[in-house]
């Protein structure tokens, strides 16, 4: 029930911010900065294309282990030595997260190639949003000793972090980027 609320939620939330007109910006010089999608922009189309699938497959994989009812009764069973207060909410909380990433991912795509101008915030903030949520996860399966049950590398973070620096410069510093979403 909760998935399908967040679902709900993503959608609206994406769908709000889809229709959003930003107020007009003053047109660039002509012949100043080049446009449209190419330079370091066809390597972050390729990323912002393969986000969905990427999130889609994580999903794929996980939603029927999170689902299972036999899994849930080994969760919410007292008398296991292995029962963890934080894990039922841990994983209810990554699902709603994994749902709310994956629906805005695709949003990233479309405003990508509709060269929408809230398309580069949207994008950090997308990437910002993973990049803690991933640390959360982290730091909530370090501190509860969920290792046994979930994997956590703290590679993903770092790499992660490198990211957001050099994505977020370029999508805030060049010339080609606002030249580019304009729209």
């Amino acid at each position: 029930m909760l998935f399908l609320i967040s679902l709900l939620f993503s959608a609206f939330l994406a769908l709000k911010i889809y229709q959003y007109k930003p107020p007009e910006r003053p047109l660039a010089k002509e012949g100043g900065s080049p446009k449209g999608i190419g330079g370091w922009l066809i390597l972050l189309s390729v990323g912002v294309l393969l986000s969905p699938i990427l999130n889609i497959g994580h999903l794929l994989e996980t939603l029927p282990n999170t689902l299972s009812y036999n899994n849930w009764l080994a969760i919410l069973d007292t008398t296991l030595s292995s029962f963890n207060s934080v894990t039922a909410p841990f994983i209810i909380f990554s699902l709603m997260i994994d749902t709310m990433i994956f629906i805005f991912s695709v949003l990233c795509v479309f405003l990508f190639f509709m060269k929408k101008r809230i398309f580069p915030y949207l994008y950090i903030s997308l990437y910002l949003a993973s990049s803690f949520f991933l640390l959360v996860d982290h730091w909530v399966i370090k501190h509860f000793s969920l290792d046994d049950l979930f994997d956590s590398q703290p590679s993903y973070i770092t790499k992660s972090a490198l990211g957001i620096v050099i994505w977020s410069l370029y999508l805030l510093k060049s010339k080609r980027v606002k030249a580019t979403f304009i729209h």
